[in-house]
This record gives C-alpha cells, sequence and structure tokens, in this order.
C-alpha cells in the first residue's frame, strides 16, 4: 500500500463510527496508517526548527534595523541641530552616503532565507509527492459520499452528517482544527481536474466563501486566491450547466 492510500486510509478510520461494519475492515489498516502519519510528521518538525533558526535571525536583523530607525528619528527631533553643531552635519552626510545603502542592500536578509531554502532542499525528498496530496483529497470526497457529510462543516473542522435539518456528529476530535480557504480550493482542484465536478462545486464554493471573508489578507502559505476559485468555479459550474 503506497503513502497516499494508507493515507486514505487512515482518514476513512478516523470517520467511522464503532457500529459501522465498514469499520471493522478499515481497522486492519490503522496500524499501516498511523505509521505512514508518523513518518510524515518528521520532516515537518525539521522544517519547523529550520523556520524557528530563521525567524531568530530576522528578529535579529528587525532589532537592528529598528535600532537604526530609533536613532535617526531621534536626530530628527531637531532639525536645526546639524546645522549648528559640525558632528551631526558630518553624520547626516555620512548616513545619505553610506549608512542608507548599507541597510537598503544588507545581505542578511538574503542569508538567512538562503539558510533556509538550503535546509528545505535537503528535508525534500522526504516530503510527501503531489500524488499523496491527491489521494488524501480524494479520501476526503470519498468520507463525503459514504457518510453525507457537509463540506461547510468539514471546512469548519467537524464531521456532521446533515439530512434536511438533522444534523448527526460522526466523529468528534480531540482538537477542532479548521480549513483555510486555500486548503478547500487544493479539495476542490482535485475533483475539478479529476472532471468530477459534483465533488468540485461545494469545495470551490466553500473556498470562494473563505477566500472572500479574509480578502486583503495575505498569507505566505497560500498557493490559490480568490480570483483562482472563483475562475475554477464558474468553469466547474459551466460543465454541469448551472
Amino acid at each position: 500500500m503506497g503513502p497516499a492510500a494508507r493515507l486514505a486510509a487512515l482518514l476513512a478510520v478516523l470517520a467511522l463510527r464503532a457500529e459501522d461494519p465498514a469499520g471493522v475492515a478499515a481497522r486492519e489498516d490503522t496500524f499501516s496508517a498511523l505509521t505512514c502519519v508518523a513518518r510524515a510528521l518528521a520532516p515537518e518538525r525539521r522544517l519547523l526548527g529550520l523556520l524557528r533558526r530563521y525567524l531568530r535571525g530576522e528578529e535579529a536583523r528587525l532589532r537592528d534595523l529598528t535600532r537604526f530607525y530609533d536613532k535617526v528619528l531621534s536626530l530628527h527631533e531637531d532639525p536645526a541641530a546639524p546645522v549648528a553643531n559640525p558632528l551631526l552635519a558630518f553624520t547626516l552626510i555620512k548616513r545619505l552616503q553610506s549608512d542608507w545603502r548599507n541597510v537598503v542592500h544588507s545581505l542578511e536578509a538574503s542569508e538567512n532565507i538562503k539558510v533556509l531554502k538550503d535546509g528545505y532542499e535537503k528535508v525534500e525528498q522526504d516530503l510527501p509527492a503531489f500524488e499523496d496530496l491527491e489521494g488524501a483529497a480524494r479520501a476526503l470526497m470519498r468520507l463525503q459520499d459514504v457518510y453525507m457529510l457537509n463540506v461547510k462543516g468539514l471546512a469548519r473542522g467537524v464531521f456532521q452528517r446533515v439530512t434536511g435539518s438533522d444534523v448527526t456528529d460522526l466523529y468528534s476530535p480531540r482538537r477542532i482544527f479548521s480549513l483555510t480557504a486555500d486548503d478547500c480550493f487544493q479539495v476542490g482542484k482535485v475533483a475539478y481536474d479529476m472532471g468530477d465536478y459534483y465533488h468540485a462545486i461545494p469545495w470551490l464554493e466553500e473556498a470562494v466563501s473563505l477566500f472572500r471573508g479574509s480578502y486583503g489578507e495575505w498569507k505566505t502559505e497560500d498557493e490559490a486566491s480568490l480570483e483562482d476559485a472563483l475562475d475554477h468555479l464558474a468553469f466547474a459550474c459551466f460543465q454541469v450547466g448551472e
């Protein structure tokens, strides 16, 4: 069983209730699935360590920039001082001739990010492939089908079956973890790329809703945008005649 299949099995096991007959068979894959996820956690811990070191370097760099800013700002409290003081006049000219150039073209930022990128490249071979992401997305869609799970609920981290006005909690994780707009978009895009517009549309609709709710905010890790979600949603709806 490949990594994607084992991860899919784990996702299925997590949402199965004890009384479901399918749960008995699915539990056979529980151990291998948990092992797969445990292995996937290890490289992320290494990446967290790299990011922590990067942040510490950037914090030190920003503290130094703040020191420079505060120093120069204090000298502007009395604009006439450089005119009356030859030492201040000299430092003003020096700052404008060299200090500001050194600040703007400092190599610290590029050196910090280079260390982070080099570390990432060493870990990269141990990271999940795109096929694993597709497998995890398909697993979520299978859960939707088998247990009639509500996409909005899943996006909020809740495993609920919604039938009419009845809402049934199928699984209560110890920690509620909501999906982001980009998360929902990626699930929808996997379905979209497969031509599975039945699943793509609700996930893309949720992505659009979440992107709109946070419009104007920028997240470094996001790959998609509101425009991407709208484009994919429009085409998916066109394909099904909506």
